[in-house]
């Protein structure tokens, strides 16, 4: 009954010559039949820039995973191909032999089609002749999500990472929920699995079957390349200041300061905006302030700064920085003078216990010459003294 539908919704659409081209029914009748049970949005796995075929700017790949289906003979190629109205977008992986899982899950070079209306896949021997034919007809929603690693490189022990759910209403990761209005969204300094997965369910329109429709597209880190200088001002203010390329314009500047010790603790206001100005008297210069909300100043602060200049377009530069706050002059002097007295201290009973032991000692040691001149079965080992070591002291700011 499936097939059937199958069937009948395929030779209802228009498709224009390419690779890909519908089956008719005979032609289907003598063929197995595949489901999709997954349709996802992934990193690309080659990194050189496509500048060719329908997506000169192609950022991702499309994973499709299949039901569990017997083992197909002879397959050189899949095609996949998304429809859109009249319009078919389709892709072709070359592979030698499959075997196992091989034929289940497969990564291709193209682009999520947004607003498509139907997919299809179909496995081809050498001389082109079809061996296996899919498809779902489903309405695939626009999925743009923008997750981002930032201030450093992805770390599975501890993690920055910035979230934007784009045109997703809300993306959940653990026990954090980030809404598309409160956006952006940072998680700071978790244990973070290094794809977050933001799915969708989706119903094919003719077998009612589910099909999981994923963003699995991370950006990596990417550091920030210009100048920076960062102050910290008496009444709680993180002052900027950027020194971009000739050639970008800084869009936007986020902050997010935040406690060393305890990244909950978060001082920047919930929007972390750090908004640009033009340096007074220096061109080219971009500076920027925040007002952090905090009512004491701790010992230290870490700060995460996340740039998007006219270039980089979604893609933030970003570092991390650690500041630790530095007492003032007298307050230096009160700790140095109060050690060197502990220390001066400390000497002084060492050297008395010294004097004792080697008192002591001398006076055993005479007794000792004594009582050998009376009898040979008498000894005297003498003991073993040590200088007190000095105490450590690990002198942090």
């Amino acid at each position: 009954m499936r097939g059937t539908w199958l069937i009948l919704i395929s030779l209802s659409l228009t498709c224009a010559e390419s690779d890909f081209t519908l089956l008719s029914q005979e032609e289907r009748a003598g063929i197995p039949t595949v489901y999709f049970t997954e349709v996802r949005k992934v990193s690309r796995q080659n990194a050189e820039t496509d500048h060719s075929g329908d997506f000169p700017h192609r950022d991702h790949d499309v994973k499709v995973v299949l039901e569990d289906h017997e083992h197909f003979a002879g397959v050189k190629r899949w095609h996949l191909t998304f429809m859109r109205g009249e319009e078919q977008f389709t892709s072709t992986l070359a592979i030698e032999e499959n075997v196992g899982s091989e034929q289940k899950e497969f990564v291709f070079p193209i682009e999520m089609v947004t607003d498509a209306n139907a997919v299809f896949i179909t496995a081809r021997d050498e001389v082109g002749s079809s061996l296996a034919f899919g498809s779902s007809l489903i309405k695939i929603p626009e999925m743009n999500s923008f997750l981002a690693w930032v201030g450093t490189a992805y770390d599975p022990a501890a993690s920055h990472l910035r979230v934007d759910p784009g045109t997703l209403p809300v993306v959940e990761i653990g026990h954090h929920i980030c809404k598309q209005n409160m956006s952006p969204c940072y998680i700071l300094k978790e244990r973070l699995p290094e794809v977050v997965s933001r799915c969708l369910t989706l119903t094919d329109l003719v077998t009612d079957a589910p099909v999981l429709l994923c963003d699995e597209t991370m950006i990596p880190f990417n550091g920030l390349t210009m100048g920076l200088t960062v102050e910290f001002t008496e009444d709680h203010t993180v002052l900027l200041s950027l020194e971009p390329p000739q050639d970008e314009v800084v869009k936007s500047i986020e902050v997010i300061a935040y406690h060393p010790r305890d990244p909950s603790s978060v001082f920047s206001p919930w929007d972390s905006q750090c908004d640009p100005l033009d340096a007074v008297g220096e061109s080219g210069r971009i500076e920027c302030s925040q007002n952090l909300r905090m009512t004491e100043t701790p010992d230290g602060i870490e700060v995460v700064v996340v740039v998007f200049t006219s270039q980089n377009g979604s893609l933030p530069q970003s570092v991390q920085l650690t500041h630790w706050f530095i007492t003032d002059d007298a307050e230096a002097q009160i700790g140095a003078i109060i050690i060197g007295s502990i220390i001066g201290g400390l000497v002084a009973v060492g050297l008395i216990v010294a004097l004792v032991i080697f008192v002591r000692k001398n006076k055993n040691m005479s007794k000792g010459k004594r009582e050998a001149a009376v009898t040979t079965s008498a000894h005297y080992t003498s003991a073993p003294t040590s200088d007190p070591e000095p105490a450590q002291y690990d002198d942090q700011i």
